[in-house]
């Protein structure tokens, strides 16, 4: 087979895996504001939680099976959970 196609149909692939991959974060979304609202309705004045993070990274780092290694899962869902507590702050002060 010819390297350059099979370089465009992985990069096909890759595509449809990130639309996927986006579809899920939207959807992940939607519940961290619904969680962001019960935390308010608490009162809680603020979002992030480090016990909740830890549980997260310890359920990753079990789970995952690679070829990305624990450090890469935990800085790609660092960068997931900082954009989830964002949204979560603002509805916590009324913001969203």
């Amino acid at each position: 087979m010819n390297t350059q196609t099979d370089i465009k149909s992985l990069r096909v692939q890759v595509d449809e895996i990130n639309f996927k991959i986006l579809e899920l974060l939207n959807r992940r979304a939607e519940i961290v504001l619904q969680i962001g609202e019960n935390k308010r309705h608490i009162g809680r004045s603020h979002a992030f939680d480090a016990k909740r993070e830890e549980e997260i990274f310890e359920y990753l780092s079990k789970n995952n099976m690679g070829p990305f290694d624990n450090e890469m899962i935990e800085n790609i869902f660092k960068q997931i959970l900082d954009e989830s507590t964002k949204l979560q702050e603002k509805i916590i002060k009324l913001e969203y």
